[in-house]
């Protein structure tokens, strides 16, 4: 189990890869006007990622896209254009996906009976029994020494214990590795970078010449959104790319503060002393 288990963590990996840099791709895709060909390049790879993200029949996949959806339609300023698009291209969607492809996707409902939704869990459940007695975590690839128990409702088969599956969950991954301090400060983390963004959206709002940060700053809540609502189902806390849409967030306040805010404040000294 404990190589079926790492097999399947670097594949949905780089699904929540594809699906939460759509909206990024969409982003600069639109905002590069000079050079349209690269812009129109842009927006095929997202047209690809989209139909990549359908294609692996994974629900982590559909969660993101519905999350995206979403964030996307409560951002649009023509609603119900967004909404027909939405039907169009959902129905296109539909009728090129299969059977199977359905029923997988109708587990979702499921989820108590479901095969890997139960293990993830009885592993949330392990967790918490975990940090109970070690409240600050047992560190790095501490799901190693995970231990469930599943049961059936056939009568005929025996339950079966299993060791070593991964957390599934961002948040129970940093709970388990770095306990309760350490989830509370990677939640911290994510609330200020949120408010960061609401800042940054305040003091560019109306500045035409900075737009494109404003524009940016809409793009990276959506897009973390995205990817939080992917960790959901599989332990990405620290991908790279986690800490670089962070690292983004972070350059990103601090070219506003030098462009915008510093020479706002300078001006309000100058004209207190006179």
């Amino acid at each position: 189990h404990l190589s079926e288990s790492v097999t399947m963590r670097h594949w949905l990996s780089l699904l929540t890869v594809v699906t939460t840099v759509l909206m990024l791709l969409l982003f600069v895709g639109v905002s590069v006007r000079l050079l349209s060909y690269i812009g129109h390049t842009l927006l095929i790879f997202a047209l690809g990622g989209l139909f990549a993200s359908i294609g692996t029949f994974a629900r982590t996949a559909i969660v993101g896209l519905g999350v995206l959806g979403i964030a996307l339609f409560l951002r649009s300023k023509r609603k119900l254009a967004f909404l027909l698009t939405s039907a169009v291209v959902g129905a296109a969607l539909l009728a090129v996906t299969s059977d199977k492809w359905a029923a997988r996707i109708g587990t979702i409902e499921d989820y108590e009976t479901e095969g890997s939704a139960r293990v993830r869990i009885l592993v949330w459940r392990w967790t918490l029994d975990y940090v109970a007695q070690h409240p600050f975590g047992g560190g790095f690839r501490v799901w190693l020494k995970s231990h469930i128990v599943l049961t059936s409702n056939n009568p005929n088969v025996l339950q079966t214990e299993q060791n070593g599956r991964a957390f599934h969950n961002i948040f129970f991954a940093v709970l388990g590795e770095h306990g309760y301090p350490g989830l509370f400060l990677y939640l911290l983390l994510i609330v200020v970078l949120f408010l960061s963004l609401q800042r940054v959206i305040r003091l560019t709002a109306g500045r035409k010449t900075h737009e494109w940060a404003h524009d940016l700053a809409k793009a990276l809540q959506i897009t973390i959104a995205v990817l939080l609502s992917c960790g959901n189902f599989i332990d990405i806390s620290f991908e790279p790319l986690v800490w670089y849409l962070f690292t983004m967030v972070v350059c990103l306040r601090e070219y506003v503060r030098r462009v915008i805010v510093a020479p706002m404040v300078d001006k309000s000294a100058v004209a207190m002393g006179r």
